[in-house]
């Protein structure tokens, strides 16, 4: 049983760090809730916005928690707020503009491939 928990943390974990690159669609604002400055100083660098990815790690009762996989930052999101579709785990196309964070859009594909590396690493788990 230990195994299964270390493998569940250790896939999580991996979910939170995989980068790829897709996705169009509409935009949202989204606040910034911990670790500003990382995104003021990468503003600093250049004023053109830069792209990113998000997942949404949990809930919080009407707020969404989305670990930005590249700065290391969290960002909490009225859950009104996310896209249609939203649910833990989903990935987002994001883009941050003058500091601000923005969710362009679902990463239906990222999000696919990710929901079906866990449901293989889980049926391996199953297997032994």
């Amino acid at each position: 049983m230990k195994y299964v928990i270390a493998i569940m943390i250790a896939v999580s974990f991996l979910l939170a760090i995989v980068t790829m690159y897709a996705g169009t669609g509409e935009t949202s604002n989204v606040q910034r809730g911990v670790a500003g400055s990382a995104v003021e100083n990468l503003h600093e660098i250049t004023d053109q916005p830069m792209k990113t990815r998000g997942m949404i790690d949990r809930f919080e009762g009407n707020k969404a928690v989305i670990l930005i996989e590249d700065l290391n930052e969290e960002l909490i999101v009225p859950r009104q707020d996310l896209p249609i579709g939203s649910k833990v785990n989903t990935w987002f196309l994001m883009k941050i503009e003058d500091g601000n964070f923005k969710i362009i859009s679902i990463d239906w594909k990222l999000t696919k491939e990710q929901d079906e590396r866990i449901k293989a690493l889980m049926e391996k788990l199953r297997e032994n």
